[in-house]
């Protein structure tokens, strides 16, 4: 090189601070982390709340299971706890019992009234006694589970509510299969 040329000065190079480039860096992924960390929560607390949701029908249905469909203006005379989710009740009420079955096949039961029992008129009496008018069956849905029930519709008690109507509710809790109890399926 030649001594007469000059050299110009170069300008020194900068200092890099490492320790701000890491804090800098840090701060960076730490804002990803609260992201992606709150993303996680929000999933987390919507994924319970849907399975709570459902959880909480199913224990409702168990601390209270459905009751089998019943008729405005009775009276229970009286009912036993045969097991869980499995009851009878005795109602008796001043209805025509042919409106009683009437009402029960609304409500999407099978029904088998005695042959002549029921007119345009309603009840037709055979004899002054207690009689057998007919029976229906039904089931329902609810929550996971299955009631059956079936209720036996009778006439000819000696007071104001001449009409009374048996009903035994069984509860199938894990599923469709049949329980021993007297409500065959209405199928």
């Amino acid at each position: 090189m030649d001594s007469n040329q000059s050299t110009s000065p170069q300008a020194p190079a900068p200092e890099i601070n490492i320790d701000a480039v890491v804090e800098a860096e840090n701060q960076n992924t730490g804002r990803w982390r609260g992201i992606g960390c709150l993303l996680v929560t929000i999933l987390a607390v919507g994924l319970s709340l849907v399975v709570g949701f459902q959880l909480i029908g199913i224990l409702y249905a168990i601390l209270l299971p459905a009751n089998p469909p019943l008729p405005d203006n009775i009276t229970e005379i009286s009912h036993d706890n045969l097991d869980y989710g499995v009851d009878e009740w005795v109602y008796s009420t001043a209805e025509d019992a042919c409106q009683i079955v009437e009402f029960f096949e609304q409500q999407g039961a099978s029904c088998n009234v005695a042959p002549g029992a029921c007119s345009e008129t309603g009840f037709v009496p055979a004899s002054p006694n207690t009689q057998n008018i007919g029976t229906c069956v039904g089931e329902d849905d609810f929550s996971i589970f299955l009631m059956r029930w079936e209720a036996v519709i009778t006439i000819g008690y000696r007071d104001e509510e001449s009409t009374r109507f048996y009903i035994e509710r069984a509860v199938l809790w894990s599923s469709n299969t049949p329980v021993s109890t007297s409500a065959p399926s209405p199928n």
